[in-house]
């Protein structure tokens, strides 16, 4: 099973935003919608059930990958291959939230979000096959898929502060004397806290990485962890929350009393990124 704390990926390298298209065996003019981090959209099937067997193809500018989402799905029976010189390929070595698999096949999966890791391939095709949903006869959907790779993996526990989802509330009184209320759409934000942090060359490691990186990259709070790693299932650390980020504070880490062999405290901000903001502007990310 996935084990281990927050975790950092690369920006998906199947995005539509980037040339990435993906065709359906049914309701194909939407099939694009899953090649985005726009949780707002997604494809869904049309005139499916059970009994037949719907495919997703999606190419993209050859890549190389080690892991993969599907995120807010609601498939029971599937595969997903990646393409070799024209055919349909198992990934080797997989891992998923269940435990380890001989290839990404399965049968019975009762998840809204599914992820797996496996040895890196390169490729430029990825084959995703779903036989049945997890109530019977629905259309099947999918809201996001993720091709990407691992930046890493903490494994110590920050503490997440000031985290957040913003909907940058607009208030207004009227003549009437009523309020005006405007919701926006919900951003993500959160402080990472590394206070008094015991020793980890890993987690400074990414850390770093983290803050100076160009591109913006994805987070996982839960890391994979579900069930009865929490007591409350709440938004932010649920499977599906994956958030397209970028961090927006400077890495300054201080020794603990300025002694050179104990740990380490500092902060990073993260804050949703805009994708097509990204890509349209080049190195001036937009927020």
């Amino acid at each position: 099973m996935i084990t281990g704390g927050i975790k950092f990926f690369k920006r998906s390298k199947a995005l539509f935003l980037d040339g990435a298209s993906a065709i359906a065996s049914s309701n194909s003019d939407v099939a694009n919608n899953i090649l985005s981090s726009n949780k707002f959209i997604k494809w869904e099937s049309f005139g499916s059930n059970d009994m037949t067997t719907e495919t997703i193809e999606i190419t993209f500018d050859s890549a190389t990958i080690n892991r993969i989402f599907l995120i807010a799905t609601n498939f029971k029976e599937f595969t997903v291959k990646y393409d070799v010189a024209g055919t349909p390929t198992d990934f080797t070595n997989v891992l998923s939230l269940d435990g380890e698999l001989i290839e990404i096949e399965e049968t019975n999966y009762n998840k809204d979000t599914a992820y797996y890791e496996f040895d890196s391939v390169t490729t430029d095709k990825i084959y995703i096959t779903i036989m049945q949903t997890q109530i019977a006869d629905q259309e099947k959907s999918l809201e996001r898929f993720y091709a990407t790779e691992e930046i890493g993996t903490l494994t110590g526990y920050p503490i997440v502060a000031k985290e957040e989802l913003d909907q940058n509330i607009n208030k207004q009184e009227t003549l009437s004397g009523n309020m005006s209320i405007q919701k926006r759409i919900e951003t993500f934000n959160a402080t990472l806290s590394f206070k008094n942090y015991t020793p980890n060359q890993n987690d400074y490691d990414i850390m770093n990485d983290i803050t100076i990186s160009i591109e913006p990259f994805l987070v996982w709070l839960c890391g994979g962890k579900f069930g009865d790693n929490f007591r409350v299932a709440r938004r932010n650390w649920l499977l599906k929350d994956v958030y397209n980020v970028q961090a927006i504070s400077k890495l300054s880490f201080k020794w603990n009393k300025n002694i050179y062999l104990a740990g380490f405290s500092g902060n990073v901000k993260l804050t949703q990124s805009t994708e097509a903001l990204w890509h349209n502007q080049g190195y001036n990310t937009k927020f």
